[in-house]
Formats: C-alpha cells, structure tokens, sequence
C-alpha cells in the first residue's frame, strides 16, 4: 500500500510473512512467481504493433550528449567472444586413499594455471 510517500509490502519467507515499510522514492525487485503473465489477445498484438513510439533526445531532455549514451558510459566494450570450454577427463587408480592423493594433486595443480 502506498501512504504518505512510503510503501508497506510483504515478502514470502520460508517462516512466513515479512512486513517491510519504505520510503519513496525505491526499488523493489520480484522474483519470477510474482505474476502469471497472459498472452496477448489479437486485439492487443494490433494495438501494440500500430503503437506510436514517442522518442525521446538527449536535448528533449535537457541532457548533455557528452554524459548521457555511449560518449556518456563509464565502460567501454571492447570485444565480444564466446569462452573456450577446455574439457578434461582423467581416471584415477588405486585405492581410495591412493585417489584422493592423486586428485587432490590435481586440482592443485590446475588451480595454479
């Protein structure tokens, strides 16, 4: 509920429910289960697709090119890739004291790369 520039709302916890007052403005975050989102009828998809976008500018705004969008960004992007997954497969011998010995070694090991 929202009063007085605050807002009362309640989390689900694994004791119950939890209570919590803020003041505006905040963010509240949901998980998932939060909404059961509906599929569109027809009707809202033509509504949607005949929609007109109302653009906005850095000058509409009232903002300085130099500080908004990507001259404005503190990080760059300097190169997009897909990591390399390295697989390996070894099979330990021995018993079982032998083994952990062995792959304890072993992660040591990799772990220093």
């Amino acid at each position: 509920s929202f009063s007085e520039g605050k807002v009362r709302l309640q989390r689900l916890m694994e004791e119950g429910v939890d209570t919590l007052e803020m003041e505006l403005p905040g963010l509240i975050t949901v998980v998932r289960e939060i909404n059961n989102p509906r599929l569109p009828s027809l009707r809202g998809k033509r509504q949607a697709r005949n929609a007109e976008l109302n653009v906005l500018t850095a000058d509409d705004l009232g903002l300085d090119e130099n500080l908004t969008g990507l001259n404005g960004s503190p990080t760059q992007v300097v190169n997009i890739f897909t990591p390399k997954h390295e697989k390996i497969v070894e099979k330990f011998d021995g018993d079982s004291d032998e083994a952990v010995e062995l792959i304890v070694r072993r992660l040591d090991e990799f772990t220093k790369r």
